[in-house]
């Protein structure tokens, strides 16, 4: 709701926050309207975007010493609020010294002006991702990382796949903190992997390259969702996924096409089984894994270990998953002794 145009020339102190993640110049309308009818807008350091944008508009901004303690200042912009309606352009890290000044000062007054805080402009969902994009960014340019300056992107994949196992074990027992924590270790990887992308002298990509042809396909595969398709809405939508990847690559022959080879072997077989059921190759499947492999004609171990994969597909289990928790069950039992 927007505030009275009387109320916003009362007498007191708004401390004006805005979102570091998107152009300063993108405030809401009570933010605009409130310093359009302040009597004083001031801030601590004249070069934030906030600032600038405020300035920008045509609107007059004050600058107070930066040296001045959090306290003195409290002070100042409590005095000024009590005949005035002040404005404070929160700095970007929030000003915590200020507010916890400001709310020391308010208590010990008799009469304290009122301090109010007025939200701008909000951080987007996602925004967090921007930090990163930054982060990553100013580690790899000169002055940043040593070592992050010297890696390729051959050289990151041990750490991208130690990372995805952790996360893989974060999941699997369910460990909020570490989910969050490993979960933000695979990203970093997809950033620093894009930042290097970008670098490249032939074909270069970046993150946001990255971030479109996943939404592509996302979008492309998904029409159901996102283009109101309702035939595809109501359908099976793995098949439905199926189709539209087929589509996409038509130059796939077998439905064994585009299994990395470098999968571990377990999980590789699962992917397989499961591409040549979707197939409806199941009475062929069936035969194949009745052949033995050895030359001995009787079945081998990998024979008897691919039937059990794919037993246990047909009742939806994933034998991978199924292994490591039976290993950290061992594990457990081993070091509890028992």
């Amino acid at each position: 709701m927007s505030e009275n145009p009387a109320s916003l020339r009362a007498p007191g102190l708004s401390l004006l926050h805005t979102s570091a993640r998107l152009p300063a110049d993108l405030l809401t309308r009570e933010a605009w309207a409130s310093l359009a009818a302040a009597d004083v807008v001031q801030a601590r350091r004249p070069g934030e975007p906030v600032v600038s944008a405020v300035i920008a508009a045509g609107l007059h901004v004050e600058v107070q010493d930066v040296a001045m303690p959090a306290e003195g200042l409290a002070g100042t912009l409590l005095d000024l609020a009590s005949e005035r309606a002040v404005i404070w352009l929160v700095s970007r890290d929030g000003d915590p010294d200020l507010t916890k000044a400001l709310a020391d000062e308010s208590t010990r007054r008799a009469q304290a002006p009122s301090v109010r805080s007025i939200r701008g402009s909000w951080d987007p969902a996602g925004a967090g991702f921007l930090d990163l994009v930054w982060a990553m960014d100013r580690l790899r340019s000169p002055g940043g990382c040593p070592w992050d300056g010297a890696q390729t992107q051959r050289s990151l994949v041990p750490y991208l796949i130690e990372e995805t196992y952790e996360a893989v074990e974060a999941l699997e027992t369910d460990a909020r903190d570490d989910i969050v924590e490993e979960l933000g270790d695979v990203l970093m990887q997809v950033v620093f992997l894009a930042r290097i992308g970008a670098e490249r002298a032939d074909d270069p990509f970046d993150i946001d390259d990255v971030c479109a042809a996943i939404v592509t396909k996302l979008v492309g595969r998904q029409p159901g969702v996102f283009k109101n398709d309702e035939a595809r809405r109501s359908g099976d939508p793995v098949q439905g996924w199926e189709s539209a990847k087929a589509a996409e690559k038509p130059a796939r022959s077998s439905p064994l096409d585009g299994i990395p080879a470098a999968m571990p072997t377990l999980e590789r077989a699962v992917k397989i089984l499961d591409r040549l059921r979707r197939a409806e190759a199941d009475a062929d499947l069936a035969e194949l894994l009745a052949t033995p492999i050895g030359a001995s004609g009787t079945p081998t171990i990998g024979n008897r270990l691919l039937a059990e994969v794919y037993k246990a597909r047909e009742v939806g289990v994933d034998p991978a998953s199924e292994l490591r928790d039976a290993l950290r069950h061992l594990e457990r039992r081993v070091v509890s002794g028992r």
